[in-house]
């Protein structure tokens, strides 16, 4: 069903020391998006409803879970602007993922669709389509939850929206 997840995989592990030079590779101060976790990155394959809505077909994405974090975490999504290849989306630690580092750096968990088509997902990516891209962000949330609940990671009820 939707959001339910095909497959994981740990991608990266950032250490405090990874996230300093992160930072000062783009120039983030740290008084903007202060470095309070260390951070795991998994790729995240998950079903999702194909772009006609008429069944299911599988997308990727990138889910960012700050660890340690003391109590249950803020979930936040970020809608990435579309590239064209496939090295450029979340889940291959492409494109705009300096964005979301600072974010879970500060402790929320993050999670980046890829979108269909792209990453994982068969086929050509939908440019512009809305629907599709809404219904793989809802996915990707749902599965980031599922991966949380497999990690045994706490989630308040907080959801946060930003992005495309």
């Amino acid at each position: 069903e939707s959001g339910e997840i095909i497959s994981l995989i740990l991608i990266k592990h950032y250490t405090l020391a990874d996230l300093q030079s992160e930072y000062a590779a783009i120039g983030l101060p740290t008084f903007v998006a202060p470095i309070d976790y260390e951070i795991d990155v998994y790729k995240v394959v998950y079903w999702t409803l194909n772009p006609m809505g008429t069944g299911l077909t599988h997308a990727s994405g990138a889910a960012f879970i700050p660890l340690n974090y003391p109590s249950g975490a803020p979930m936040m999504i970020y809608n990435h602007g579309t590239t064209l290849y496939d090295s450029g989306v979340p889940s291959n630690l492409g494109g705009e993922v300096q964005i979301g580092i600072p974010f879970t750096a500060t402790g929320y968990l993050l999670c980046m669709p890829d979108y269909l088509g792209l990453g994982e997902g068969p086929g050509r990516h939908p440019f512009v389509h809305a629907k599709s891209e809404a219904t793989c962000g809802v996915d990707m949330l749902r599965a980031t939850r599922n991966l949380c609940d497999t990690l045994g990671v706490a989630l308040n009820d907080q959801i946060f929206v930003t992005g495309y």
